[in-house]
């Protein structure tokens, strides 16, 4: 899901359009749709390293 995606979503709970347990359920649905994509191209992101985030890559 973009980013831009996930901003409409935030912005539907707070103009309370639909609540936070329906955009979470819309997210969850979006990944795993995602999730069997993924699969069936036979990636596999578990063995990808994990990335930390440190202060320096936050814009002021």
């Amino acid at each position: 899901m973009s980013d831009e995606e996930r901003i409409q979503l935030m912005m539907m709970v707070k103009e309370k359009m639909i609540t936070v347990e329906e955009a979470l359920a819309r997210l969850k649905e979006y990944e795993s749709q995602n999730k069997q994509s993924d699969s069936a191209d036979g990636i596999d992101w578990t063995d990808a390293p994990n990335l930390s985030i440190t202060e320096s890559s936050f814009c002021n």
